[in-house]
């Protein structure tokens, strides 16, 4: 599989497909294209120039079945110059792939030199496999956060020179599709007989969740309960007191930095102010419109909103935009995330920033480096989220 292939296969130039594979964050083409080249490119395992010189161990039945797949797509191209970036690229086989995304990530750490892969005799040159497993959502398409993470992830995989084969939902036959990856890569809350599954199949594992979990199992966290702790911190710092709260609360730690907080700042909590969701575009829709249904007719009264995700609290904004003649004042709104989307929103969205993707590179690396025997122990690694603070929070 070359650049060229690539680029017939999605109907756009081979200086496109080289931009978007070497710097994600290009602006040379369409969100849909740049996901559809990271797609092609890892359905027919595609790897970076390095890796096709020391790769010689990919058989010619596996080029020739990858080679044949027939892929289509009707993107647009950059422009159509062509260049040699291609000349030394080539392929790496996989039982199983499946179409998904990839983003751009920074934060250098453990080398992958000399890895060794159960995918080939030649330890020295051969090719990582990885499955990752989506463990809280039924599919990426459903939330921008985990979308977004998964490509960093993807990213971070390319740039390591490795591949993904499988990604997993919990209702797939997790034991069969991971056993003979080298690694699995869990991503989000895990439930324990998920994670026995997993661990049962394959001994390599790293988690990227909110959250430490109880498993004996590296991880890589950004405390969802310290998150919505500076959430609220940043309202009540504006004069804010009734605060209302819209996401999940069972089991949720930003549900329970939300009550701790307001109950450290002396507030009692009203769960007229709650609203349980899934976390959606379309249930944080209608939470929103329930609470201000209340507010409108005197029952309820509250000056600010926190959303435990951002894609709850675009859907929100959109709901206070279209209500604003008929609500006296503005009403702040703050979530957690900082998902690309939140920064085209009117207002911006003030949130609370999980580096995604500086959790996916120290998170690939742990992996990599517990494949190659480096660490046998268990390692956690916590990042600290961070206020970003835009135009949708206003002082009272």
């Amino acid at each position: 599989m070359s650049l060229k292939e690539i680029a017939k296969l999605t109907n756009s130039s081979i200086s496109t497909v080289s931009r978007v594979l070497n710097d994600p964050s290009t602006k040379c083409a369409s969100k849909q294209l740049k996901d559809r080249i990271w797609e092609v490119s890892r359905e027919m395992g595609y790897l970076p120039n390095e890796a096709a010189r020391s790769l010689q161990n990919v058989s010619r039945r596996d080029k020739k079945k990858n080679s044949s797949r027939k892929i289509s797509n009707n993107s647009g191209n950059c422009n159509n110059n062509s260049n040699n970036a291609d000349k030394n690229s080539t392929h790496a086989s996989s039982s199983s792939r499946s179409s998904m995304y990839a983003e751009n990530s920074q934060y250098s750490s453990m080398s992958t030199s000399g890895i060794s892969s159960k995918h080939s005799n030649d330890s020295a040159t051969s090719v990582l496999h990885f499955s990752v497993v989506i463990a809280r959502i039924s599919s990426l398409d459903k939330d921008p956060f985990f979308y977004e993470l998964f490509r960093s992830i993807e990213e971070e995989v390319f740039k390591k020179r490795a591949v993904i084969d499988k990604v997993l939902y919990t209702n797939d036959n997790i034991d069969k599709d991971i056993a003979s990856s080298d690694g699995v890569i869990i991503l989000g809350r895990c439930s324990k007989k998920l994670y026995a599954q997993i661990e049962k199949a394959n001994p390599n594992i790293v988690g990227i969740w909110r959250n430490p979990m109880k498993f004996n199992v590296d991880e890589v966290i950004c405390d969802g309960k310290k998150a919505a702790e500076i959430a609220i911190n940043h309202l009540v710092s504006l004069g804010h007191t009734d605060i209302a709260y819209i996401g999940n609360c069972s089991y949720e730690s930003r549900y329970d930095g939300y009550c701790e907080a307001l109950i450290r700042h002396g507030f009692a909590l009203d769960m007229n102010l709650v609203r349980q969701t899934e976390q959606s575009f379309e249930e944080g829709k209608a939470a929103v419109n329930a609470l201000l249904t209340l507010k409108k007719s005197g029952e309820l009264d509250f000056s600010a909103i926190f959303c435990a995700n951002d894609i709850t609290a675009i859907a929100v904004l959109e709901q206070l935009s279209k209500e604003k003649k008929n609500i006296r004042e503005s009403i702040s709104v703050i979530a957690i995330d900082n998902i690309d989307e939140s920064q085209n929103t009117k207002p911006l969205l003030t949130t609370i920033q999980i580096p995604r993707k500086e959790m996916s590179h120290l998170a690939i690396n742990l992996l990599i480096d517990r494949i190659q025997g480096g660490h046998s122990d268990t390692v956690r690694i916590e990042f600290p989220c961070k206020l970003i603070n835009r135009s949708s929070c206003y002082k009272i």
